[in-house]
C-alpha cells in the first residue's frame, strides 16, 4: 500500500465465520499477510518474541531458521510470490501435458476414424449387394421348395410300399419263432421233471447216510460226558478230604485261643487293683506338700517389704537412664540429620547436574521428534495424492456403471423400432399387456455360451415375443400408428418346437459336443415353444474343426454354432471370422453391469481403507505434534526443577545450624543427669544387701516343699507305668477276642464247604448213572441203513432219458437261432428304409427350416414386404447357383469390415476441429510457461542478492552484539546446504557456531538454557541493528537469564529504544527499573481486574 497508515479489521460472526478488512475494505486474510510481509510484523517476523520464539532460534533446524533471516532481508514477500508463481508454473505443466495427451490421443483417434468412415461406406456398398442377393435368392428358394417337396413325397410313398412288403415278412417269422420257443419249453418241462426224480433218489441215500453218522456222533459224545463226570467225582472228592483236614486244625487253634484269653483277664485285674491303692498314696501326700507352702508365703510377705523400698529406687534409676538414653538418642537424631543434610544437598547438587543432562536429552529427543513429524507429513502428502487418485477413479467408474444402467433401462443396442416399443411399454400397462418381452430379455445365458447364442439366433434376439397372434398384430399397427420402423413378432401361441431329428442325435456324442442351444440357457417353462422353435434344433460346440467333423458326418443335416460365434448351417454354408469384441451385444448387458457394480463396491472398499490409513497417520502426526509441545513443556519444568533444587540447598544449610545448636544443649543436660544416676546406684546396692538375708530363709522353706513335691511326682510316674500296663493289657484281651471270633467263623465255613462238596458228588455220580443207561440204548437202536437195488435201477433210467431230452433242446435251440438270423436280417431291411423315409421327410423340415431362416433374415434385417421384395426381383440377371456363394463372400467382406461405426463421418469432422482449437491453446500456454520461468530466475536472483548483503551485515553485528553480551568470545552465522548432492542458494539453512570465553567452541545443544537464551537475543538484536522496527513485543525472553545477564539486556533494551518501541512482558526488576512506563494488572475485589500504569521516566525527572 503507498499509505503512511494502514489500519487492519477483522470481524467475527456468532455463526464462527470472519471477515477482514484492510483500511475499511473487505479483502482476503491472504492480502493482510502480504502486506505483512518484509515489514517484521508477519507471523515469521521478529516483531512479537516470546520464549518460544528464543527457544526456536535454537532448536529449529538451519533450514526452518532461515525464515527470520529472509523475513529481515525483506525477501519474503517476493518468496512468497515465487512460490506462488511457481504453483502457477506447475498448473502450467499440468495444463501443457493434459493438453498434449488430449492432442496425442486426437491425433491416435483420427487415423482409426479414418478407416472406420472408410468401412462404413465400403459397410452400406455390401449391405446394398447382399440385400439384393439374398432377397432373389429367398422368391428363388421358395419357388423351387414346391418342386423339390412334391419330389420327396414321391419317394417317401415309394419306401412306404416297401416297409409294408418287408413287414409282413417279418410276421410271418414271428410265427415261426414263438413255436419254436413253445417247443424247447415243453422239452425243459419233462427235462426238470427227470430232474427232481433224480435229485429225490440221491436225496434219500444221502439222508440214510446222514442219519448214521448222527448216532456215531452222538455215542462218542456221551462216552466223552461220562469221562467227564467220572473225572469231576474225584477230584471233588480230593477237595473234601483238604477241606476236613483244615477243619479239624481251625477247632485245635480255638483251644488255644481260649486258654491265653483267660489267663489274659487275670492279669488285668491284678494291675486294676495295684492302680487304685497308689491313687490313694498320692492324695494323702498332696496334703502334706500344702503345709509347707504356707510357711514359705510367711518369707515371702517379709520380703516384700524390702523389694518395696528397692522397686522405688529402680523406678527413680529407670526414668534418669531412659532421660539419658533419650538424650543420647536426640544427639544421635542431630548428628544423623546433620549427615542426612549434608548428603540431600550433595544429592541436590547432583540433581541439577543431572537435570542439565535431562534438559539436553529432551531437546535432542524433540529434534529427533521433530524430523520424524515433517517426514510423516510428506508421507500424508503422498498418501492424499492417492486417495485423491482412487476418488477420482471412483468417480469415472461411478459414471460409467449409470450409463450402462441408463443404457439397459433405455434398452440400449437394440433396434430403434425395439428400443422405442419397449420404452413405451414401460410406460403404457395396456401396450405391456401384449407383449411378453424380447427374445434377448426372456432368456439367461451363462458367459461362456453368450456369443454362441446371440450368434445362434442371430437378428431373432430383437424379435418381440407376444401372448398371441392378436397380439403381435396390435404391436404392428401400434409401430405404424407411431412411426417407429419395423419389428419382428413371435406369437407364442403360434410357435412350433424345433427339436433335434432322432437320425441326429448321436451328433451330441461327438467330441467337441457341448449341447443343444436351448437346453444350455434358462427360461420361464411358459416360453418353451419359442425357445425350442430359435434354438431347439441348433448344436454348440467347442470350436470350429470340432464343428466341421460334426456337420460332415452328418452330411451337413444339422445347424451348429461354436463358441466364437462361427456358424454351419444346413445350407452347406460356414459363417465366421474375427470378432471387433469378444462379447455378446444384447444378451451380457444385465451381466456386465451387475460385474461393473461389484468392481465399483470393491474400489470403493479401497478407498475406504485408504482413507482410514490416512486418518491413522493424521491421529499419529497430531500425536508427535502434541509430544514436541509437551517435550517444550518438560524443558520449562526442568527449569523449575533446577530453582526448586537450588532453594533446597539454601533451606538446607539452614536446617544443619539450627540442628548444631540443639545438640549442643542436649549434651550439657545429659552431664547432670549422669551424676545424679550414679548417687541412686548407691542407694540401691544397700536395699539389696537386706534382701540377700530374707532370701537364705526362703530358700530353706522352699526345700522342705520341694522334698515332698517330689515324693509326690515318683508316686505319679508309678501310677502312669500301672495304667500303661493296664492299658496294655486291656488291647490283649481285645486282640485275642477278635482272633477267637474269626476263627469260629472260619470252621462254619469250613463244615458248610464240606457238607456243599458231599451234595456235588452224590449229584454227579447220579447224572454219570444216567449218561451210561442213554449210552446203553443209543448204541441198541443206531439203523442199518442201505441204498436198495431197485432205486438203482431206476437210477440208471432216469440218467438215459436226460441225455435224450438233452439232445432235442440242442437241435430247437439251433433251429431257433437260424429264425432269428432271418428275423434279424429282415428287421435291418425295415429299419434302412425307414431311415431312408426318415431322411427324406426330414428334408421337407429342412427346406422349410432353410426357407424360414432366409425368410426371417430378410424380414429381421431388411423389414422388406412381400411387394418390395416382388419389386426388386430380377429374373433375368439373378444367378440362383452363385447367390449362396456371392452371399457367403459379402458376409465375409462385412465380418472382415469388424465393427462398424455409423457415426464415423460425423465423429472424424469433430476431431479434426477439437484437435486445431487444442492445438492453438497449447502454444499459448507453451509461451506463457517460458514467461513463467523467466519471472521466477529473475526472482531467484534478486532474492539471492539481497538475501546474501542483509545476512553479511547480520553476521558482522551478531558477532560484535555476542561479544558484548558476553564479554568477549566470539559468534558465526553460517550458510549450510540441507543436500551437498543437490545444492540450492535458496535453499541454505543458517546454522550457528559459538565459543564462549574461556571455553572451546561448543554445539548449541550443549550450552546452558540462560546461554542459549542469550545467544538467541544477541541473533535479534543484531537483526534489530539492521532495520530497526517501530516497535517489538517481547514475552519474558530473558526468563531464563541470571540477575547480571538481565541487567546487561535491559541496558541494550534501554540502548535501542531510541529507535525501537519496546513492550516488555517481564518479572525481573533490573529491566523493570529502566522502563519508561509499567503497567501491571491487579484484583483488589474478587473477579474485578484493575490495570495499574506508572510513568518511571517522570518520576525521575521529579526526583532529579
Amino acid at each position: 500500500t503507498d499509505r503512511d497508515e494502514v489500519v487492519v479489521t477483522r470481524k467475527l460472526y456468532r455463526s464462527g465465520t470472519s471477515e477482514y478488512y484492510l483500511n475499511h475494505n473487505i479483502c482476503r486474510l491472504r492480502d493482510i499477510l502480504d502486506v505483512m510481509r518484509d515489514s517484521g510484523a508477519g507471523k515469521d517476523g521478529y516483531s512479537i518474541i516470546g520464549q518460544g520464539k528464543v527457544a526456536e532460534i535454537m532448536d529449529s533446524k538451519p533450514i526452518d531458521r532461515r525464515q527470520i533471516f529472509e523475513e529481515a532481508a525483506g525477501i519474503a514477500k517476493t518468496k512468497a510470490e515465487k512460490i506462488e508463481t511457481e504453483r502457477k508454473l506447475a498448473r502450467s505443466g499440468e495444463d501443457i501435458q493434459r493438453l498434449t495427451d488430449i492432442t496425442t490421443e486426437l491425433e491416435r483417434q483420427l487415423g482409426p476414424l479414418a478407416k472406420q468412415r472408410e468401412a462404413a461406406q465400403k459397410f452400406f456398398e455390401y449391405k446394398e449387394q447382399m440385400r439384393y442377393q439374398e432377397v432373389n435368392y429367398y422368391l428363388y428358394s421358395r419357388e423351387e421348395s414346391v418342386i423339390k417337396k412334391q419330389k420327396i413325397a414321391d419317394n417317401v410313398k415309394a419306401y412306404t410300399e416297401d416297409l409294408y412288403a418287408k413287414e409282413s415278412e417279418s410276421l410271418r417269422l414271428a410265427a415261426t419263432h414263438n413255436q419254436t420257443l413253445e417247443d424247447i419249453e415243453s422239452n425243459e418241462k419233462a427235462f426238470r421233471a427227470l430232474m427232481e426224480e433224480r435229485e429225490k433218489l440221491k436225496v434219500s441215500s444221502e439222508k440214510n447216510m446222514g442219519l448214521m453218522a448222527v448216532y456215531r456222533n452222538k455215542i462218542a459224545h456221551l462216552n466223552e460226558e461220562a469221562e467227564r463226570l467220572q473225572k469231576e467225582i474225584e477230584e471233588q472228592a480230593a477237595a473234601g478230604t483238604v477241606t476236613a483236614e483244615t477243619l479239624a486244625e481251625a477247632k485245635n487253634i480255638l483251644d488255644i485261643r481260649n486258654k491265653e484269653i483267660y489267663l489274659a483277664e487275670q492279669r488285668l485285674e491284678s494291675l486294676n487293683e495295684k492302680y487304685f491303692a497308689i491313687s490313694q498314696e498320692i492324695v494323702g501326700n498332696e496334703s502334706n506338700f500344702e503345709r509347707s507352702n504356707s510357711e514359705v508365703f510367711d518369707v515371702f510377705g517379709r520380703l516384700s517389704d524390702v523389694k518395696s523400698s528397692l522397686a522405688g529406687l529402680y523406678a527413680e534409676a529407670g526414668s534418669l537412664k531412659k532421660r539419658i538414653a533419650s538424650l543420647e538418642l536426640g544427639i544421635k537424631g542431630a548428628a544423623a540429620v546433620i549427615e542426612r543434610e549434608e548428603k540431600n544437598k550433595a544429592d541436590s547438587v547432583a540433581r541439577i547436574d543431572s537435570l542439565g543432562k535431562k534438559k539436553q536429552s529432551i531437546r535432542e529427543k524433540r529434534a529427533l521428534r521433530l524430523g520424524e513429524y515433517n517426514d510423516l507429513k510428506q508421507l500424508l502428502y503422498g498418501m492424499k495424492r492417492s486417495l485423491d487418485t482412487l476418488n477420482a477413479e471412483y468417480a469415472g467408474k461411478e459414471g460409467r456403471v449409470r450409463a450402462m444402467a441408463e443404457l439397459v433401462g433405455q434398452h440400449g443396442g437394440y433396434a430403434e423400432a425395439v428400443k422405442l416399443l419397449l420404452n413405451d411399454a414401460q410406460k403404457d400397462p395396456e401396450l405391456n399387456s401384449h407383449i411378453e418381452g424380447v427374445v434377448g430379455q426372456l432368456i439367461k445365458v451363462p458367459k461362456q455360451y453368450e456369443v454362441a447364442i446371440e450368434a445362434a439366433l442371430g437378428a431373432s434376439v430383437q424379435h418381440v415375443v407376444t401372448p398371441t397372434d392378436t397380439d403381435a398384430v396390435y404391436i404392428v399397427n401400434y409401430l405404424k400408428k407411431m412411426e417407429y420402423g419395423v419389428a419382428t413378432m413371435i406369437p407364442a401361441n403360434k410357435a412350433r418346437p424345433q427339436n433335434l431329428a432322432y437320425e441326429y442325435q448321436g451328433v451330441l456324442s461327438m467330441r467337441g459336443a457341448i449341447g443343444i442351444c436351448s437346453d444350455l440357457i434358462e427360461y420361464d417353462a411358459r416360453h418353451y415353444e419359442v425357445i425350442a422353435q430359435l434354438l431347439g434344433r441348433t448344436v454348440v460346440a467347442e470350436d470350429l474343426e470340432c464343428a466341421r467333423i460334426m456337420a460332415d458326418r452328418y452330411d451337413y443335416g444339422v445347424k451348429i454354432v461354436t463358441l466364437d460365434g462361427d456358424i454351419i448351417d444346413p445350407r452347406r454354408t460356414i459363417t465366421g471370422g474375427s470378432r471387433r469384441q469378444k462379447r455378446s451385444m444384447h444378451l451380457s448387458q444385465e451381466r456386465e453391469l451387475a460385474d461393473a457394480r461389484e468392481e465399483l463396491k470393491n474400489l470403493f472398499v479401497q478407498r475406504e481403507q485408504l482413507r482410514v490409513q490416512v486418518q491413522k497417520k493424521e491421529d499419529n502426526a497430531k500425536k508427535i505434534e502434541d509430544e514436541i509441545y509437551s517435550l517444550r513443556d518438560d524443558l520449562q519444568a526442568v527449569d523449575v526443577d533446577v530453582a526448586t533444587e537450588s532453594e533446597r540447598i539454601a533451606t538446607t544449610d539452614k536446617l544443619i545450624a539450627e540442628t548444631n545448636e540443639r545438640m549442643s544443649k542436649d549434651q550439657a543436660e545429659l552431664d547432670e543427669l549422669t551424676a545424679r544416676l550414679a548417687s541412686v546406684s548407691n542407694e540401691i546396692a544397700a536395699a539389696e544387701h537386706l534382701n540377700q538375708d530374707i532370701e537364705g530363709k526362703k530358700e530353706s522353706a522352699q526345700g522342705v516343699a520341694k522334698a515332698s513335691k517330689q515324693d509326690a511326682e515318683n508316686m505319679r510316674k508309678i501310677r502312669d507305668a500301672l495304667s500303661s500296663a493296664v492299658t496294655n493289657a486291656q488291647v490283649e484281651c481285645s486282640s485275642l477276642k477278635m482272633e477267637i471270633s474269626r476263627i469260629e467263623g472260619d470252621i462254619k465255613r469250613l463244615e458248610e464247604e464240606c457238607i456243599s462238596s458231599d451234595r456235588e458228588i452224590a449229584e454227579k455220580k447220579t447224572a454219570l448213572a444216567a449218561v451210561n443207561a442213554d449210552l446203553d440204548v443209543q448204541r441198541e437202536h443206531a439203523p442199518a441203513l442201505e441204498f436198495s437195488q431197485t432205486e438203482k435201477v431206476r437210477l440208471e433210467e432216469i440218467e438215459k432219458e436226460l441225455a435224450v431230452k438233452d439232445n432235442q433242446k440242442a437241435a430247437l435251440r439251433a433251429s431257433l437261432s437260424e429264425i432269428e438270423t432271418q428275423r434279424n436280417a429282415v428287421n435291418e431291411v425295415i429299419n434302412s428304409i425307414m431311415d431312408k423315409r426318415a431322411r427324406e421327410e426330414s428334408k421337407v423340415e429342412k427346406i422349410d427350416g432353410d426357407l424360414a431362416t432366409l425368410r426371417d433374415r430378410v424380414l429381421g434385417e431388411y423389414e422388406m414386404s412381400e411387394e418390395e421384395m416382388l419389386a426388386i426381383r430380377d429374373s433375368e440377371n439373378f444367378v440362383p447357383a452363385s447367390a449362396p456363394a456371392a452371399i457367403a463372400s459379402l458376409k465375409g467382406k462385412i465380418a472382415q469390415l469388424g465393427s462398424i461405426n455409423f457415426n464415423a463421418f460425423e465423429d472424424y469432422d469433430n476431431v479434426i476441429t477439437r484437435h486445431e482449437e487444442l492445438s492453438t491453446q497449447l502454444q499459448d500456454l507453451v509461451k506463457a510457461k517460458e514467461d513463467l520461468e523467466k519471472l521466477i530466475a529473475a526472482m531467484n536472483s534478486d532474492m539471492l542478492s539481497k538475501f546474501n548483503i542483509a545476512f553479511e551485515n547480520i553476521n558482522l553485528n551478531f558477532k560484535k552484539t555476542f561479544s558484548d553480551l558476553f564479554g568477549g568470545g566470539s559468534a558465526d552465522l553460517v550458510l549450510v546446504d540441507p543436500d551437498p548432492e543437490h545444492p540450492d542458494e535458496l535453499e541454505k539453512g543458517v546454522d550457528i557456531v559459538v565459543k564462549l570465553p574461556g571455553k572451546a567452541h561448543q554445539n548449541l545443544h550443549s550450552l546452558s538454557g540462560g546461554e542459549q537464551a542469550l545467544t538467541s537475543i544477541a541473533i535479534l538484536f543484531a537483526i534489530l541493528k539492521l532495520r530497526p522496527m517501530p516497535f517489538s513485543i517481547l514475552d519474558e525472553i530473558e526468563a531464563a537469564l541470571d540477575e547480571s545477564n538481565t541487567i546487561l539486556l535491559a541496558n541494550y533494551l534501554k540502548k535501542y529504544s531510541r529507535d525501537t518501541q519496546f513492550i516488555v512482558i517481564t518479572h525481573k526488576k533490573p529491566v523493570m527499573e529502566l522502563a519508561d512506563e509499567l503497567f501491571g494488572v491487579t484484583m483488589e475485589e474478587r473477579g474485578v481486574s484493575k490495570v495499574i500504569a506508572v510513568k518511571l521516566s517522570e518520576i525521575g525527572q521529579a526526583g532529579a
